[in-house]
């Protein structure tokens, strides 16, 4: 019985994070977080909307990536792949929810942030003709992603709310764990060599200073959780594709939520 309910909660992951489901859910939580770290203990005004929208943008993002790039896919997420082909019609029923939850956040929220989440999400379409053609792919990978989880929250702010320090500081801890993630990210599916290890130990270190900077400088130290989570995800780092696309991607989403609960 053990073992059946073991598998159970194995194929629901696979599910969320074959989806996209799992990597949305990320966004929304260090979203969520980023805002209670500007404006504890409960955020800025409308913080639920601009955590639904990063949510939102970011499952659009990465179903239109998966259904377009599935062939390429394969070589790295050949499980991942036989998902996205098997399930083609609900994958596009997934995005097309999807946009439709971001109109309606986006239409809640600043034009400010509108004009913001089109830009980064312009990149990230652009993300499957970029990612093979960098070296540094990961780190605006990881720039994308600060300027939503970062980005959104900073916006919704009042002019009395939080501080420059304060939104510098989230904007160092996000860019460091995401950093760190990323690079970590890239490793999966390739032949652990030199190279792949040297990668690993500057993610360790990324994510090492990401648990500094919140703890060092203003602002709720709860925001370390999500560096220490993905500081554990590189520590156990393994080459496979559950483990990338489950452990890695699942690290920022603990550790976004455990930041909430300590703040």
């Amino acid at each position: 019985m053990f073992s059946s309910g073991l598998k159970r909660i194995q194929s629901l992951l696979e599910i969320l994070a074959f989806s996209g489901l799992w990597t949305a859910l990320a966004a929304g939580a260090l979203t969520w977080a980023g805002g209670v770290f500007l404006s504890p203990p409960g955020g800025p005004p409308q913080l639920a909307a601009a955590s639904g929208l990063a949510f939102a943008g970011t499952l659009v993002v990465y179903s239109v990536d998966r259904l377009r790039d599935v062939d390429r896919d394969h070589e790295t997420s050949p499980k991942r792949s036989a998902f996205v082909r098997k399930h083609r019609t609900i994958l596009f029923g997934i995005s097309a929810a999807g946009l439709l939850l971001a109109l309606l956040t986006a239409l809640a929220l600043p034009p400010s942030i509108s004009f913001l989440c089109a830009a980064i999400g312009a990149t990230g379409l652009l993300h499957r003709r970029l990612k093979n053609r960098s070296k540094r792919a990961w780190l605006y990978v990881a720039g994308a992603w600060t300027g939503v989880s970062a980005g959104l929250p900073t916006l919704l702010l009042h002019d009395d709310q939080g501080s420059l320090i304060r939104v510098v500081t989230l904007g160092l801890c996000l860019i460091l764990a995401l950093g760190s993630n990323a690079l970590a990210s890239e490793q999966r599916g390739v032949v652990y060599n030199a190279q792949a290890a040297s990668a690993l130990r500057r993610s360790r270190r990324w994510a090492t200073a990401a648990i500094g900077v919140p703890l060092l400088l203003p602002g709720p130290a709860g925001m370390a959780t999500i560096g220490a989570s993905v500081w554990l995800a590189a520590v156990f780092f393994r080459p496979s594709e559950r483990y990338g696309l489950i452990a890695l991607d699942g690290a920022l989403l603990v550790g976004a939520t455990l930041a909430v609960a300590a703040m």
